[in-house]
This record gives structure tokens, sequence and C-alpha cells, in this order.
């Protein structure tokens, strides 16, 4: 079990307001663990429920409080996992995020967004740990991802480039961190592994 105090969480973090799911129980089968603050653009990573490494990210260019559907440009809250990788990425290297969870399909539903028959095909796809479906208006192919390739050039423009990249939320909903951080990232998280992304 994994756990994530949240007095310690409300110190370190103040003004962050847990929505959807209490940190107090993120739970994983695996060894890794990542949690995204999106207002602190700090990815947490955690190796054996040890904090291993914080890194800088960033997130959507939308400005909702939480993904709607698609096109709005907004990182997603919620509970996730990672769901395949991604070599050959347009972004470097990537691995995917299981959005649209059940949350996301029952507000779906809720919404007439999606119909009943999508809603069952998401939680099924949930309930085996696979890819929910990405052919919902809910929107699709959330990742965690790098830079663009068309930035990875070793110049001086490039590197600020590629720092600008970890500062300022550019991304149409996806979690991005630089080349140098995704490809530990990438090599060592192991399908299946948790990733919640909070406020």
């Amino acid at each position: 079990m994994f756990n994530l105090d949240p007095l310690v969480y409300k110190t370190q973090y103040p003004g962050i307001k847990l929505q959807k799911f209490s940190v107090c129980d993120i739970s994983s089968d695996t060894t890794h663990k990542l949690i995204f603050l999106r207002s602190q653009k700090k990815l947490l990573w955690y190796q054996n429920n040890k904090l291993f490494k914080e890194i800088n990210a960033v997130s959507g260019r939308g400005n909702l409080p939480d993904k709607s559907k698609e096109g709005d440009q907004s990182t997603p809250l919620g509970m996730f996992y990672i769901t395949h990788k991604n070599p050959n990425s347009s972004f470097y290297r990537s691995l995917g995020i299981s959005y649209p969870n059940e949350e996301d399909a029952s507000r779906g539903l809720r919404e007439k967004l999606i119909d009943l028959k999508q809603y069952h095909a998401i939680r099924s796809a949930i309930k085996q740990k696979k890819l929910p479906p990405q052919d919902t208006v809910l929107g699709s192919h959330i990742m965690l991802h790098g830079e663009p390739n068309s930035l990875n050039s070793l110049n001086f423009l490039g590197q600020l480039k590629s720092k600008a990249m970890t500062m300022i939320n550019w991304t149409n909903g996806c979690v991005a961190v630089s080349n140098k951080e995704m490809l530990p990232l990438f090599e060592t998280v192991e399908i299946g592994s948790t990733i919640a992304i909070l406020p």
C-alpha cells in the first residue's frame, strides 16, 4: 500500500484542493508510482513507496480545472495508470495515460457526451487495465511525454527552447517533461504503474 500523508501534502503544497480523490490511498502493484502536481508543475517519481525524484513538468494550455472533452486542451485530474510505451512518439518518447477513467465516463454519461455502450467499454477497459476507448468526445491520447522532436537541436537556441518547454504549459492536455528526464521514466516505469494527476 502506498500512502501520501495529506497533512504533509497540504503543508508542502498549500492551497491545492484535493477534489476528485484522496491521496491517502494510492495503491499499485508496481515498483513505480507517479504524482503530477499540476499547479506546482512538479512530477513526483516514487520507487518502492519512497520519493526518488522531483521533476519539472508542464500540462495543457487549456484553462479548465479538469479536462471535459476533446479539444479543450486541458489536462485531466484523477487516478490513472500507464497503458503503453511509444518509442516513436512525435514528442521524443511517451507513456500512455489511461484517460478517460471511470469517473470521466460517469460524468460523460451524465452529461450525455457518451452513450451507455461507450460508458461500459471504458469501464471494461479500466477493469482489465487496458487502454480505454480513444474515440469518444471525452478526449483521447493523453500521454506523459518529452519535447517535440522539432526541438531536438544541440545549438544554444534549441537548449533555450528546451528549458522553456518545462516552464510554460504548452501541451494539448498531456503532461510533458524534458527529454533528459523522459528517457529514464520511459525506460524504467512499468506499464500498469499508477499516475495520479492532482490540481
